[in-house]
């Protein structure tokens, strides 16, 4: 069962947030379905963003490689 699924499923709740089906929908619309993506392919424009705003509002003296950031081992890592 997909993670969207299982938040998403109304007749027994896995977590008790008020308006959870109306966000979680909203979020969907605004995000796109896989709007907790994991793996750093996945996430790679967000996180290039992040490193260049960094570096822009100077906490960092330059633009950090996103090879920098994470243990070359977790570039293989994806969904589980």
């Amino acid at each position: 069962m997909a993670r969207d699924e299982r938040v998403q499923g109304v007749n027994a709740l896995m977590v008790t947030l008020p308006w959870l089906e109306a966000e979680t929908h909203e979020t969907a619309a605004i995000m796109g379905e896989d709007f907790w993506k994991y793996g750093i392919a996945e996430n790679l424009p967000e996180i290039e963003a992040l490193t260049k705003y960094i570096h822009e509002q100077g906490l960092a003296d330059r633009r950090v490689k996103v090879e920098e950031l994470f243990h070359p081992s977790v570039f293989d890592i994806s969904k589980v």
